[in-house]
């Protein structure tokens, strides 16, 4: 008998059990059957699922512990103690799917158990239906409820037929439970064949050697590939087996784990010597200084030899194309020199260098070669104090015209467009100048010729000569208004001339000279108030002299009453004269200071009168 089933009917106190509770107890008895069928193997099938989770998980860790080991990365010893654990995950998984595999068997032994039980029920069934026959033989009184009874039966023998089919699927599902967890025991055995895991060595190993599997701790799966870490903390990797012999060969050192100064570490300062190549792009964030030195260099302290600290571009066969390079040279003048150098196409190891020193100069290395800009690609904008050029180092204002600098321009110059000297004046204010000048050799003004406005804001223009005491002399172009300009002496004192002597202007044309209709400037003026009385100088009326000074060219003019008028001059004479005493006029032109001799003869001086000419000033 089953240690977990008894299955049997309960009568009742009088020992008779009716039909339908032989149904009920039935149905009771398979539903309790069913639930622990299905119990019992939904758990087999969660344990197989486990397992198999358990041994997939198993491969993963066992996967990264290998991707660990073979990155060899500062966390060596922890990937160990992963390998570790996945080797010990896996062999839990193991048993894990031996346990699921004895459980499924359990639950297909409780599975069988369940159907010979139901078979037994049926059996059982089949004999209560002959007593119940009989016992409806000798109740007679009972035939109709036997008769239900009898259908109930039947019911029940129909129900236990699908309780038999149920049960063969739980037998399947318990099958696949089964299959799920050896397929789990397979992969995880699979994982621990192909996990590479990390071997311990009681004592130091010697690389490229062959040495017996005892010293290791474990020698369960050795195979090539496996890391090994010796007593002194130096790793190597398995290269050989030698199953026969219980030997396994190692190659050379991987790293040196006990020598903590032999690896990068991810933070602190360290020295890292030999050639490092990065395959891959290297990020630095933040504010990130990189540092290159000498450990022999110092600051100060000129060395024998120049100190040479680069960063080189290459191509693949490490040939130089570009660097920069630092050097410390054993120079007082110029200890130190960063240099841009790239390498030229033409085949050769030649380059173009460009330097930058300590005292401020940024130069070319090798003269000459240099070009700054292209004729296509040229800097927008230059800035500088001073310019030099050519193999004479010219300073470039003292060559080419600027803007901003006094300078001496020789040679001749052709200006083909219009040019302007540009002073502080301005159309209708007062003030402000500017001149072109002419120098000596020492710089000194010999002429100008200026232009500006005066205080009333009218424009002039002067063309002025220094008469060697730095005094100027000349002529202005003036507007006194609108509507005039006058050319006229640059000072009112200044004795000006227009000409010479010996210097004629062949002709000339004007509508008046001072003021005046040329033609009309020897005649009288017209104005009364230019007219000067001289009778005061003429007091004889007898014929006698009387004398008189004219103070500019002019006329005289006499009348009387009288017989005679008579005028006698330097230049010439004239006279007026009549038979009988009468009225006598008379009008004679004179030169500016000359000396006149008047004779007058009569009785009575009408008037005596001085009138300049129209064209005096």
């Amino acid at each position: 008998m089953s240690e977990h089933y008894d299955f049997h009917y309960q009568p009742t106190g009088s020992g008779a059990i009716s039909g339908q509770q032989v149904l009920q107890q039935t149905e009771d008895a398979i539903n309790e059957l069913g639930d622990y069928v299905n119990d019992n193997v939904g758990g087999a099938m969660d344990v197989a699922q486990q397992a198999l989770e358990t041994a997939q998980n198993a491969e993963t860790n066992a996967q990264t512990a290998l991707d660990t080991a073979n990155s060899f990365s500062d966390a060596i010893q922890s990937a160990q103690q992963d390998a570790s654990t996945a080797l010990s995950t896996a062999q839990t998984a193991q048993t894990t799917a031996s346990n699921a595999n004895n459980t499924a068997i359990q639950a297909q032994q409780d599975a069988s158990s369940a159907v010979t039980t139901a078979n037994n029920a049926s059996g059982q069934v089949s004999t209560l239906s002959g007593t119940v026959t009989t016992l409806g033989q000798r109740v007679t009184t009972a035939e109709g409820n036997i008769g239900q009874n009898t259908s109930d039966i039947t019911a029940l023998t129909t129900r236990v037929g699908t309780a038999e089919g149920n049960i063969t699927t739980l037998q399947n599902d318990v099958s696949i439970a089964q299959g799920n967890a050896s397929s789990a025991m397979a992969t995880a055995g699979q994982v621990k064949q192909q996990a590479f895991v990390f071997r311990y060595s009681s004592t130091a190993l010697t690389a490229s050697s062959t040495n017996s599997n005892a010293l290791l701790d474990n020698t369960d799966n050795l195979k090539v590939g496996d890391k090994v870490i010796d007593s002194s903390g130096v790793l190597f990797s398995v290269t050989a087996i030698d199953t026969a012999n219980s030997t396994f060969t190692i190659g050379t050192a991987l790293v040196d784990l006990a020598t903590d100064s032999d690896v990068v570490h991810k933070s602190g300062n360290e020295i890292v010597s030999g050639v490092k190549t990065f395959t891959d792009s290297q990020n630095l964030t933040g504010y990130t200084a990189i540092r290159i030195y000498s450990p022999s260099d110092e600051v100060g302290v000129l060395p024998s030899t120049a100190q040479v600290r680069e960063i080189r571009f290459t191509d693949k066969n490490n040939a130089p194309i570009s660097y920069f390079a630092f050097q410390h040279r054993a120079s007082s003048a110029e200890p130190f020199r960063t240099c841009w150098r790239q390498q030229k196409v033409d085949g050769t190891s030649s380059y173009y260098s460009v330097n930058f020193n300590n005292l401020g100069e940024f130069y070319p290395e090798i003269n000459n070669p240099i070009k700054l800009g292209t004729s296509i690609n040229r800097w927008a904008e230059v800035y500088a104090m001073s310019y030099y050029y050519g193999n004479d180092n010219v300073e470039f204002s003292t060559k080419f015209v600027t803007t901003d600098t006094a300078q001496s321009v020789s040679g001749q110059k052709v200006f083909t467009d219009i040019n302007a000297i540009s002073s502080s004046a301005e159309i209708g204010v007062s003030g402000g100048n500017n001149s072109f000048k002419i120098l000596d050799k020492n710089k000194k003004t010999l002429s100008r010729l200026d232009g500006g406005t005066f205080s009333t804001g009218m424009i002039y223009s002067q063309w002025l000569v220094n008469n060697g005491t730095d005094v100027f002399n000349g002529v202005s172009l003036y507007q006194p208004s609108t509507n005039l300009v006058q050319l006229r002496p640059y000072s009112p004192t200044l004795n000006a001339q227009l000409g010479a002597s010996n210097r004629y202007f062949s002709d000339c044309y004007t509508s008046k000279i001072n003021g005046v209709e040329p033609s009309s400037l020897s005649l009288p003026s017209g104005n009364v108030s230019d007219v000067i009385d001289i009778s005061s100088y003429i007091t004889d009326l007898s014929g006698n002299v009387n004398n008189y000074t004219a103070p500019a060219n002019g006329w005289i003019s006499i009348a009387i009453t009288g017989t005679a008028i008579s005028i006698v001059s330097s230049s010439w004479s004239d006279s007026r004269l009549r038979e009988s005493s009468g009225n006598v006029r008379m009008l004679y032109p004179v030169l500016k200071n000359e000396t006149l001799d008047i004779s007058v003869t009569g009785t009575t001086l009408a008037y005596a009168r001085f009138i300049p000419c129209q064209g005096n000033v």
